[in-house]
């Protein structure tokens, strides 16, 4: 499988809810970061946290652009998260408003798998386009 391929295989899993895909996406001790996460997570415990962003916005997609690479299996996509907050989010009822989020992810693909991901976006982007807190 290519690089790209595992990568796409990545996005699939979060576009289609099969959470339980990243337990082979990811190589042994991989791990993943964002703003959100207090730190790097194990691949394992990354279907419960992405679980329960599905729960807040039950559509949660990604339309990721193109990937540039680099050498050693180094990646980069830029990425537009985008959904409806049907669902409760930090304790706080669903607003039914959307968001769209531009942030990227860094790749580091070991022997077919994810070794680790790095995702970057504004943290304070979702509250704000949820009206919970005043725009900058």
């Amino acid at each position: 499988m290519s690089d790209k391929e595992v990568i796409d295989r990545y996005f699939a899993a979060w576009n289609e809810g099969r959470l339980d895909a990243f337990a082979d996406i990811f190589g042994p001790g991989g791990s993943y970061l964002d703003p959100m996460t207090g730190g790097p997570i194990g691949a394992p415990h990354l279907a419960g946290y992405a679980s329960g962003l599905k729960q807040a916005f039950p559509d949660l997609r990604f339309e990721a652009g193109s990937l540039i690479g680099g050498p050693g299996g180094l990646y980069a996509v830029q990425w537009r998260m985008l959904g409806t907050n049907h669902g409760s989010l930090g304790g706080r009822p669903p607003t039914g408003k959307p968001i769209d989020i531009p942030g990227a992810d860094f790749f580091h693909v070991v022997d077919g798998r994810l070794a680790t991901v790095v995702g970057h976006f504004d943290s304070a982007a979702v509250p704000r386009q949820l009206g919970l807190m005043p725009a900058a």
